[in-house]
């Protein structure tokens, strides 16, 4: 099993805290190989803080990164990406979006692959309005952006190489970063595994995901994104940008010839090999 960093933004979530880091510590310690915790403090008003930094005392392998301010979703997690030491990272919420014991199955299909998205199996955890959203989201940005580039989701739970996003600029300031992986991923020929799993609703505290400034935040990244790398031509990834090299167990995929998803091809693969249609992806 390789080793992984788990990241997790925290806003005021006190109420949610004590039991998520009982759990989410026993599932880490069962995946059976090396782990950190980097808890990401984003601006928290209350005792959030206070329980972090004394749960980072007493358990090894947890570590807290204070950003004093809020910066939201996307943003808040830059800094974790950056000082992230596992072979590869991902990130979870107090909340609970996904149950954390799904983990190691999760982490099995990067023996064959560079990287994880993991979609919604359904929205029913969503209330009425962020369903809407959701499919609205999804939606847009299958019809932005090209075929070659198209996922069955795009903010989902991701697990990448962290070598991949260390070498990379992270840029979205929103949660079109999770787009901007993947398509970044693509960009560099890194094979993504697209994997359903079923995701959690919220228990208590607020949620803060369907807000209209956050939408407004999205939106306007995926705008700026799409005439950055589509209408301008702009390159995604720098020339040089290159991965420490892993060797990883592939095989030849139906219609490699090629890149997309498995709502372009039906394997749930992503094994780019071709530059989409208006857009240099490597300069």
């Amino acid at each position: 099993m390789p080793s992984l960093t788990l990241m997790v933004p925290v806003l005021n979530e006190e109420q949610l805290l004590p039991s998520f880091l009982e759990k989410t510590h026993a599932d880490l310690c069962a995946l059976g190989s090396a782990w950190e915790l980097i808890l990401i403090n984003d601006g928290s008003s209350d005792g959030s803080l206070d329980i972090m930094r004394r749960f980072a005392r007493e358990t090894p392998g947890v570590r807290v990164l204070d950003l004093e301010r809020n910066y939201g979703p996307g943003a808040n997690i830059h800094q974790a990406y950056r000082e992230a030491q596992m072979e590869f990272v991902t990130y979870a919420t107090v909340d609970g979006f996904y149950d954390t014991v799904e983990l190691p199955g999760l982490l099995r299909h990067l023996h064959e692959y560079d990287g994880i998205s993991a979609y919604r199996t359904d929205l029913s955890a969503h209330p009425p309005l962020r369903r809407v959203q959701t499919l609205l989201n999804v939606g847009v940005q299958h019809v932005l952006f090209p075929r070659t580039l198209r996922f069955r989701a795009y903010h989902t739970l991701q697990i990448h190489r962290t070598d991949f996003v260390q070498a990379i600029e992270l840029e979205a300031g929103s949660p079109f970063l999770c787009t901007e992986l993947l398509f970044k991923a693509c960009a560099l020929g890194l094979r993504i595994k697209e994997v359903p799993i079923p995701y959690l609703p919220r228990t208590q505290g607020k949620a803060t995901g369907g807000s209209p400034k956050l939408i407004y935040r999205h939106l306007k990244d995926v705008s700026r994104f799409w005439f950055k790398w589509f209408v301008l031509r702009k390159p995604m990834v720098r020339t040089g940008t290159t991965p420490r090299t892993r060797s990883v167990t592939s095989t030849v995929m139906p219609g490699s010839g090629t890149s997309g998803s498995g709502t372009n091809g039906g394997t749930g693969d992503v094994a780019p090999v071709e530059t989409p249609s208006g857009a240099g992806l490597v300069a």
